[in-house]
């Protein structure tokens, strides 16, 4: 059941959304925002600390919780697949959103799930090995912080392949390299 708290965050995020497929971040004000749901600022800062926290919140609910009905190796894979496709039916909104925020926002605003995706995938491809955990800690930190990067490239365009294709990609290489490490470090 949503509250009113959750149809109130929600229309803002509808409204950031709206005004993010005409311009970017920077060019939005919370007035623009509030202007079109009706709301007043106040309204506004009772649930979100900033326009980025807005920013944040709105990417996960629509790109990040389709993900929770995906488990085990669907996770990974299908659950990337879900990712992507999200990113590209709003690839507007999101490059406007990104072109405009500092490392730390962008690592807030989904570096987090990318390795929540990866750390199931390196679950899975490490399972049943004997591996020291601050070794499989720094693999899945480092495939978040590359896939992240080629995502981010992906969404403005900078990396020309399919949904498809990426996923293929992103998945080969950490099987591949996650399988060599284990090997060497197991």
């Amino acid at each position: 059941m949503k509250t009113r708290s959750d149809i109130t965050k929600k229309l803002l995020a509808q409204a950031l959304e709206e005004l993010l497929k005409e311009k970017s971040l920077n060019k939005i004000s919370i007035q623009e925002i509030v202007n079109i749901c009706s709301l007043n600022r106040q309204t506004f800062y009772y649930h979100f600390e900033d326009i980025h926290k807005l920013v944040e919140w709105s990417f996960k609910r629509l790109i990040m919780n389709p993900l929770s009905q995906y488990e085990g190796e669907a996770l990974w894979q299908e659950g990337l697949r879900e990712l992507l496709i999200g990113l590209e039916k709003n690839r507007t909104v999101c490059k406007h959103a990104l072109c405009d925020m500092t490392q730390d926002q962008i690592y807030n605003l989904f570096y987090k799930d990318i390795a929540f995706l990866v750390q199931k995938a390196v679950d899975e491809i490490s399972h049943n090995k004997e591996i020291n955990f601050k070794y499989i800690d720094n693999i899945t930190t480092y495939f978040s912080i590359s896939f992240g990067s080629i995502i981010e490239q992906w969404i403005f365009g900078r990396i020309h392949q399919s949904v498809d294709e990426l996923v293929t990609f992103l998945d080969t290489l950490i099987k591949d390299q996650i399988h060599g490490a284990i090997h060497r470090l197991g």
